[in-house]
C-alpha cells in the first residue's frame, strides 16, 4: 500500500494506492455495501474486558457506545486490538464462529480488508504523536534511548503491514529501490538507524 498527500487552495487530499493484491470488483462492491444498505447495530466498544462468560455463553457488557456502524470494522478492530491476548488460532476460530452465526454476504472479505488497514492506522497515530515532540523533549536522555527503539518499531511495522509511507522524491526512489533490491535497502536503512543511535548516544 502506498500513501500520499497533496493539498491545494481549500483542500487536502490523502491518496492510498494498493500496491499489493488487485482488489476484485466483487470485493470492492462488498466494501461499499454497508453504506448502500445503511449500517448495522454495533456494540461500539468490543473488547475482552467487556465480555463475560456465564454458563457457556458470552455476554457483552458496557453498552454506552452502542450505535450504528459497520460490523466488519468492529470485528476487525476487536481482533486487531486483542491480538496479544488471543492466540492466532483462537482468534480465527472465534471469527469463524461469528461468521457462521451472521447472514451477511461479503462480511469476511470486508473484515479482511479492515484487518490489513488497521496497522496503517496504528502507524498514523504514532506519527501524529511524534509530530508533537518538542525540542526540549528531544534533549532528554530518555528520548535518545527511545529513538532507536522507535525507529526500529516504525520500520518493523511498515514491513509487517506491507505498506510504505512515500514522501517526496527521495521516498519514491527508496520505494522503487526496495521493490528491486530489498536486501540493499534494508542494509542501508539499518545502517542509518545505527548512525542515528550513535549520534544520540
Amino acid at each position: 500500500m502506498k500513501v500520499g498527500t497533496s493539498s491545494g487552495p481549500g483542500f487536502v487530499l490523502l491518496t492510498v494506492e494498493n500496491t499489493g493484491e488487485v482488489l476484485t470488483t466483487q470485493l470492492v462492491s462488498t466494501l461499499a455495501e454497508p453504506f448502500q444498505r445503511a449500517t448495522a447495530r454495533i456494540h461500539g466498544d468490543l473488547k475482552i474486558e467487556n465480555c463475560l462468560s456465564a454458563w457457556g455463553s458470552i455476554v457483552l457488557v458496557d453498552w454506552e457506545l452502542f450505535g450504528l456502524g459497520d460490523p466488519a470494522l468492529e470485528i476487525a478492530g476487536f481482533l486487531h486490538a486483542e491480538r496479544a491476548a488471543l492466540a492466532p488460532a483462537s482468534g480465527e476460530a472465534w471469527l469463524d464462529s461469528y461468521l457462521d452465526a451472521m447472514d451477511q454476504p461479503g462480511l469476511r472479505a470486508r473484515i479482511g480488508v479492515f484487518r490489513q488497514l488497521l496497522p496503517l492506522q496504528d502507524l498514523c497515530f504514532l506519527l501524529v504523536g511524534l509530530r508533537d515532540v518538542t525540542p526540549a523533549d528531544r534533549a532528554q536522555p530518555e528520548y535518545a534511548a527511545a529513538a532507536t527503539f522507535l525507529a526500529q518499531t516504525l520500520l518493523a511495522g511498515i514491513g509487517k503491514g506491507r505498506f510504505m509511507i512515500i514522501t517526496g522524491a527521495e521516498g519514491k526512489f527508496i520505494y522503487v529501490m526496495k521493490r528491486h533490491f530489498p536486501a540493499l535497502v534494508a542494509w542501508i536503512m539499518d545502517r542509518d538507524v545505527r548512525k542515528a543511535a550513535a549520534k544520540g548516544a
